[in-house]
């Protein structure tokens, strides 16, 4: 899957490193929104383009927006603006770039048009990326088998200490009876970077205060900007005033 595999032990924040991260980690999962989940429950900051209430479409297009978890003057807020998650998220970035310059410059060209378009304060840390997921609740759980189609492209950082299991896996289908390509043991501080739209994978079942960061680009968010560019934002923040 022209996977890349490293750590950045050295190079994560103080507040994240494997002593610290957990007061960090718990307070940022606390301010996101928290979509329903199969397996372990997940927390997310930043942008979006989904339709959810009228009240964000302009001639039937929904508007890219900050969640509403994310608005300015909430926790979801402040979290975004924490000197810690804006540092991974450029370590993140960096890597992303990479890897795409590597292996995949058609999504590069994407990632790039989308970084120019999209207004900063859509932006994690003014990255190429759009939101953060954070994947886990430092509790025993499991992750289960998928792809994050809805994504243009992703890179995940995993967090913990005396973690039992949590190997990240990677399939040939959906279903587990399908031959598993790899396992990547867990570590605190490692990245994983690859197709994560197009492969199937899952967090092995763990026991500890196992979390993941996992940085994208939503396709949604990329396929309006790419239409439209800041055209409907511009009326949308117009007709507000």
């Amino acid at each position: 899957m022209s996977e890349e595999r490293g750590k950045w032990v050295d190079h994560l924040t103080i507040v994240l490193i494997v002593s610290n991260y957990q007061p960090t980690y718990k307070k940022i999962f606390s301010t996101g929104y928290r979509p329903p989940c199969k397996s372990a429950p997940m927390s997310v900051l930043g942008s979006t383009a989904f339709p959810t209430i009228h009240k964000f479409a302009l001639d039937g297009v929904y508007i890219p927006r900050l969640n509403s978890n994310c608005q300015p003057g909430t926790k979801g807020w402040d979290a975004l603006q924490l000197p810690c998650l804006t540092t991974v998220a450029q370590l993140a970035e960096k890597e992303v770039i990479s890897h795409l310059r590597m292996h995949d410059r058609v999504t590069l060209g994407k990632v790039l048009l989308f970084k120019l378009l999209v207004p900063e304060d859509l932006r994690i840390g003014g990255t190429i990326f759009n939101a953060v997921a954070l994947v886990g609740d430092l509790q025993d759980n499991h992750n289960h088998i998928h792809r994050d189609e809805d994504d243009l492209c992703s890179i995940i950082i995993t967090l913990g200490r005396d973690i039992t299991g949590g190997s990240t896996l990677y399939w040939e289908g959906k279903e587990s009876k399908n031959n598993m390509i790899h396992a990547e043991s867990f570590q605190h501080g490692k990245f994983q970077v690859g197709p994560f739209e197009r492969v199937y994978h899952s967090g092995q079942p763990w026991k500890g205060p196992r979390g993941v960061l996992s940085f994208y680009i939503n396709k949604r968010m990329y396929e309006h900007f790419k239409q439209h560019d800041n055209e409907y934002l511009q009326r949308y923040h117009q007709k507000k005033k």
